[in-house]
């Protein structure tokens, strides 16, 4: 019998799925500062990173999405779009 696989739909990041962002982050964190403590911080106040990451879906510069499994989040990605000067890749 061959496992059930979920699919994973990538979305856009809004405000319902914030608990679950902040979830999501401080594993994330833990795994930085477990694999660099020296540059992040073990654990990070969870109203902080809500607040972090509402900034995001405010801003026109930031790209915030979660990754679902039904109705499950599984994770995230973040990019900021930078200006750049003209350069050998532009």
């Amino acid at each position: 019998m061959e496992p059930h696989a979920l699919a994973v739909v990538v979305t856009p990041a809004r405000e319902m799925h914030l608990a679950d962002l902040v979830r999501l982050n401080a594993e994330v964190q833990a795994l930085h500062a477990q694999a660099h403590p020296a540059i992040f911080i073990a654990r990070t106040d969870p109203a902080a990173v809500r607040e972090f990451f509402q900034g995001l879906l405010d801003s026109e510069r930031d790209v915030l999405r979660v990754a679902m499994t039904g109705n499950e989040t599984v994770g995230y990605c973040w990019a900021r779009r930078v200006e750049r000067a003209v350069s050998v890749f532009k």
